[in-house]
């Protein structure tokens, strides 16, 4: 009987790792071009992150699948329209990417207001905070000019990470399972309920969004591929 157990327990990983897609074969050039840009800022990775003493293995890994997408997209980037009209009329009327790490304006709201509200995070990240102006407009024209520049990306994703780490039970989870987690966080919404990102640990619809009819994959899949199979090598770390 335990040897039947064994042989199950066996052949069950073996269908699992059959099953585990090959993102350098599926993607290709773009997957090697974000390989790339992680080799080439990886200094100002480890610099940036130790200063606000995050996960660096969590953060870079759910940010790989966003250069990724970046390589496939970044002969179609203009986005000088979106912006005049987002700093004229809000998120709600005009939402789109920016930067290193494609994010939304919508989203650096949403990090601004949760720490607004979160005395901790308030003084940690009040640099995100400190707005020379009180006009909601110039407000908005100086938000997308901070998206555009990478090192402060990189303080509101240290910052969602905070977020993230205080606001849901996370405390049992593997490091493999946090960053599944976190990528979903990240990519559906950290405003959403544990149980509803939950659920959607596993959506298919990278990198063409909901709309596209043809097969696409799972943010969280790639951020975890990335993790167990570039970063270590790339930050020499041992694994």
């Amino acid at each position: 009987m335990l040897l039947v157990k064994k042989l199950c327990i066996i052949i069950s990983f073996i269908f699992i790792f059959q099953k585990q897609n090959n993102y350098l074969k599926i993607f290709g050039n773009d997957y090697k071009n974000a390989i790339n840009y992680f080799i080439d800022n990886k200094t100002v990775f480890e610099n940036y992150f130790s200063d606000y003493n995050v996960d660096i293995e969590i953060l870079t890994s759910i940010i790989f699948p966003e250069r990724i997408r970046y390589s496939i997209v970044k002969d179609y980037f203009e986005t000088t329209f979106l912006e005049l009209f987002y700093v004229e009329n809000g998120s709600s009327k005009v939402d789109f990417s920016i930067g290193d790490f494609q994010i939304k304006p919508s989203f650096a709201e949403k990090i601004e207001f949760y720490i607004k509200n979160n005395p901790y995070l308030n003084h940690k990240y009040e640099i995100l905070l400190n707005y020379d102006t009180k006009e909601i407009s110039e407000i908005r024209k100086k938000r997308v000019e901070r998206l555009k520049n990478k090192k402060n990306q990189i303080v509101y994703i240290s910052a969602f990470y905070d977020i993230v780490k205080s606001k849901f039970y996370l405390l049992k989870k593997s490091k493999s399972e946090k960053i599944k987690f976190f990528a979903t966080a990240y990519n559906y919404g950290f405003d959403k309920s544990q149980n509803v990102l939950e659920k959607h640990l596993n959506d298919e619809f990278f990198p063409y969004g909901t709309s596209y009819p043809q097969k696409q994959y799972s943010y969280s899949d790639i951020s975890l591929y990335f993790y167990r199979n570039e970063y270590f090598l790339i930050f020499n770390k041992k694994n």
